[in-house]
């Protein structure tokens, strides 16, 4: 439970109430365009009423569903065998209360999870649930399992998960998420846990949401050594405790690079200066998180910044899901560069090993059976893995 604290104060700062059922926990948030501010609200984390399983994978349950409604270390759980794919957990029926007039423009589901044998279990899928039905884009990620609890954030403050959405939608009964997991190693069975399930919703449009800070300008430009140099400035300060600088490789996920102390109440101009040591080879992204004393948060604008290309790989598969065959887009391949398919018992079912000055492959499945897959790319550079799916 207490890596889902740390990760969940990093989005909500640990206010009271969070984890009560029902409740809708009214949060500011500040986003910028050019030097223009605005009011963004958050209701979060909410906790689902109603629990259950749904039909989906092996007709395998999850005993306990309620027990996902506070992160108490009481669980829901599933016990899989090696190519198991459990139904959907479902949670909805989280109480939202959200102005009709506001536009909702994110949603993010916060989950605390975890495997009996760690990297043997992954996602199966992750949906939201509009009217009691399950809609738009699958988050699940090729990310495996922690043997202890680990939170997944999926979504975000600007990801309506491919759907629209207003605020009769969010506040109603039917409106929630699904969530499955696969048992892709092996030989021995496993049990799955899940701990805590909350949704966050960001809308603009609410009430009551006030800016403790004046943000007049935030930027970030690369030294001449390498690291990244962010500089900010505000004209006036309220209640304000500190800033914390957070970094990403897609915009979405970010993780903290530094906390520097606020000025608390100030009507004067003060700038301020954050240096990231390691920074993100290639283009990354970077945005502020001011929190006042008592614990509410806000954001600023999400900039970009270019650094030096890197040796990492990168890896791009499409269609996905798919029936015949894989297209496969990638760089930073070597001479000991392959690609590496494995079914969800573990075995390797195809290898590759592409020429160093080729980024494009098809690789044809068609004679695979239908499930689940993990793509693994290896490079001199390091390697990254991509679940995919043949239907």
């Amino acid at each position: 439970m207490k890596n889902f604290y740390s990760a969940l104060s990093l989005l909500t700062s640990k206010s009271n109430g969070i984890l009560r059922t029902g409740n809708a926990l009214i949060l500011c948030f500040l986003v910028m365009a050019s030097q223009n501010l605005a009011a963004q609200c958050a209701s979060a984390p909410g906790a689902g009423n109603i629990t259950g399983n749904v039909p989906f994978g092996n007709p395998i349950n999850w005993a306990n569903p309620n027990r996902v409604e506070i992160s108490d270390d009481d669980y829901a759980w599933a016990k899989m065998d090696p190519g198991d794919t459990t139904k959907y957990l479902m949670v909805r029926d989280f109480g939202f209360l959200i102005p009709a007039a506001a536009s909702i423009v994110g949603i993010q589901s916060v989950v605390e999870k975890s495997a009996q044998l760690g990297a043997m279990a992954t996602d199966g899928s992750v949906r939201l649930m509009k009217a009691g039905v399950i809609t738009g884009q699958d988050k699940a990620t090729g990310v495996t399992w922690s043997k202890l609890d680990q939170v997944s954030i999926y979504g975000g403050p600007a990801d309506l998960w491919g759907q629209t959405w207003t605020p009769a939608d969010i506040m109603d009964p039917g409106f929630g998420m699904v969530i499955s997991a696969s048992s892709y190693g092996g030989p021995n069975a496993q049990r799955v846990r899940i701990d805590y399930i909350g949704i966050i919703i960001y809308y603009y449009g609410g009430t009551g949401c006030l800016l403790s800070v004046a943000l007049d300008a935030f930027d970030a430009e690369v030294g001449a050594d390498g690291r990244v140099i962010a500089q900010w400035q505000t004209r006036s300060e309220t209640n304000n405790d500190f800033f914390t600088l957070e970094k990403s490789r897609d915009g979405k996920s970010f993780d903290l690079v530094e906390m520097v102390p606020g000025a608390g109440n100030s009507f004067n101009v003060n700038t301020y200066t954050s240096v990231d040591e390691n920074p993100i080879p290639g283009v990354s992204f970077y945005r502020l998180m001011q929190t006042d004393y008592d614990g509410n948060t806000s954001y600023s604008k999400v900039i970009s910044v270019s650094t030096s290309a890197s040796d990492s790989p990168e890896i791009l598969i499409y269609p996905n899901p798919a029936s015949s065959s894989l297209n496969i887009s990638y760089s930073g391949a070597s001479s000991n560069s392959y690609f590496a398919l494995y079914d969800v018992k573990g075995k390797m079912v195809k290898e590759i090993r592409p020429q160093a000055q080729d980024s494009y492959l098809n690789l044809d499945v068609n004679a695979l059976p239908r499930g689940i897959y993990l793509l693994k790319y290896s490079t001199s550079g390091g390697s990254k893995s991509q679940r995919v799916i043949l239907q």
